[in-house]
């Protein structure tokens, strides 16, 4: 995947502005952002401003985010790619890299609890779990039955 540096403004459909000027890093396809900025984003090149009208499913759903959005509120937005780059192998990120990342991906997942959308929460609190917990060794073969259970 890629690290993306975005700035995005965003405006509900009566032209209230909700957001301005907010700059976000995010992994690209790892459900960090909406869905209209992680499905977009991919297509436009660094420098690039581009535009996307978004239904609410794109956007924040049938929970909103309130106060400012109202549930299935579809959402105007203005997107800047500022920068990307390939995400490094886990393996290659120093300590602090790896808390950085699991950091971010652990405030994400709050941010989305708090609005009950517990399935993108517990998407980012098992990214950020594998950042700050890796692996120190592969596992092989079959699971044994205790571990079936």
């Amino acid at each position: 995947g890629q690290l993306v540096k975005i700035k995005y403004s965003l405006m509900l459909s009566d032209g209230n502005v909700v957001d301005k000027d907010v700059e976000q890093v995010f992994q690209l396809g790892d459900g960090e952002v909406i869905a209209a900025i992680d499905l977009t984003a991919n297509l436009a090149k660094v420098g690039e401003l581009y535009e996307v009208m978004a239904q609410a499913r794109f956007a924040y759903g049938t929970l909103g985010r309130p106060p400012k959005i109202g549930s299935n509120c579809g959402v105007l937005l203005v997107v800047e790619v500022i920068g990307a780059e390939d995400v490094p192998q886990i393996e290659d990120l120093s300590e602090e890299e790896r808390m950085m990342i699991g950091d971010r991906k652990r405030k994400i997942g709050n941010d989305n609890f708090a609005r009950f959308d517990y399935e993108a929460a517990s998407t980012n609190y098992r990214g950020a779990c594998s950042y700050l917990d890796p692996p120190s060794y592969k596992v092989v073969g079959e699971a044994s039955e205790e571990m079936k259970d």
